[in-house]
């Protein structure tokens, strides 16, 4: 099955409340994941190894936390179509490790900028 017809038909519709924007979401993650590899990607494709290929193609030109996103996205994904027993792969989140992403400290105002507001 098209990993893209498995969210439209069967992982979408068993969501409760989604937003458009999530849905958008996880459609255009599906379409990058398939550009990825070349072709429409099936359910089968939903392995450790063409993960890996994507996101380390993706984390290239994206940052960190856009690609655990991604990784998320399609994580979840594996995870539901394993629950459905439609892979009959569990999901290898664990060899898949999150990207470390930097914290950029708010940036504060000073005790005189504050001063002047008042």
């Amino acid at each position: 099955m098209l990993l893209a017809t498995f969210v439209d038909t069967r992982y979408l519709p068993s969501r409760v409340r989604l937003t458009r924007d999530y849905v958008n979401n996880v459609r255009a993650v599906v379409g990058r994941f398939s550009v990825a590899i070349g072709r429409p990607a099936t359910l089968s494709d939903l392995t450790a190894e063409n993960l890996a290929i994507y996101l380390t193609a993706y984390a290239a030109k994206w940052s960190a936390r856009s690609t655990n996103n991604q990784r998320q996205t399609l994580l979840m994904l594996w995870s539901a179509a394993y629950r459905m027993r439609l892979v009959q792969q569990e999901p290898e989140g664990d060899s898949i490790r999150v990207l470390p992403v930097e914290q950029d400290p708010p940036e504060a105002w000073t005790f005189e900028q504050v001063e002047i507001l008042f």
